[in-house]
């Protein structure tokens, strides 16, 4: 499996508790839509899984490696392995599609050629074909400022693939984006996820998780409320994700 998480555990402070007791596995090729209302703790499992937060309890393994137990060169190697796509892209915008895709390549190059942009064939021929993929190879050479929002995601994308993840977290990757945008980027992360990599993308919106998703994981209060096919949830399972917190997507 791609991910194996057992009794996460994150408080803060005395009072709150962001996740409480998580686990769950993911496979690889599989896509997941983690839901679940604001304050569910989407985010501070997201941080767990990519090493950014360390959780009070628990483990988060990837390709049998505890990113919860390791540190300095041990963890940076192992964050080559998972992938984060976030909400606002995180392009630099100055910079061309192709530079900003290059970027999934820095773990991976020395730091001489990262600070004067030379970058080997290889990883422009990678970086390109990553574009090919998200269907942005025409767009190579313009600006990310250049870009629509939901062109700006499709390189955020690529830029996963360059770095040759094997685990892509989305973190509401469609929260900002028109519904034709939406459906376009999601359609690549389905795509990427055929591949053989384990897509992880929080969403608020049921309709899209239910037509995009493999699986939905569903959080409430930092527990974990469903975990389960798509087929295997109903209108009503969706419905009371949301209506146990009082709230609506």
């Amino acid at each position: 499996m791609s991910v194996r998480v057992e009794r996460l555990t994150k408080r803060y402070g005395d009072t709150v508790t962001a996740l409480a007791d998580v686990s769950f596995s993911i496979e690889p090729g599989e896509f997941v839509a983690v839901l679940g209302p604001s304050g569910a703790g989407k985010t501070t499992l997201f941080r767990c899984l990519t090493g950014l937060t360390r959780p009070d309890g628990g483990s988060v393994i990837v390709r049998g490696r505890d990113i919860c137990a390791i540190r300095g060169q041990q963890l940076r190697a192992a964050r080559q392995d998972v992938a984060l796509i976030f909400q606002q892209f995180n392009l630099v915008r100055r910079l061309t599609a192709l530079h900003n895709v290059l970027a999934g390549r820095l773990a991976r190059l020395p730091t001489w050629r990262v600070v004067l942009r030379r970058f080997a064939r290889p990883d422009r021929q990678r970086a390109l074909a990553c574009l090919d993929a998200v269907g942005l190879l025409d767009r190579a050479y313009a600006r990310a400022d250049e870009l629509s929002g939901g062109q700006q995601q499709r390189v955020a994308i690529a830029r996963a693939l360059a770095q040759e993840a094997t685990v892509v977290l989305a973190d509401e990757p469609v929260a900002s984006l028109d519904p034709e945008s939406a459906a376009v980027v999601l359609d690549t992360l389905r795509v990427v996820a055929r591949t053989g990599v384990a897509v992880v993308a929080s969403l608020h919106q049921v309709h899209l998780a239910a037509t995009y998703a493999d699986r939905i994981i569903a959080l409430r209060a930092g527990r974990v409320v469903e975990n389960a096919p798509v087929g295997r949830l109903d209108a009503r399972a969706f419905e009371q994700i949301y209506a146990r917190a009082g709230s609506t997507p």
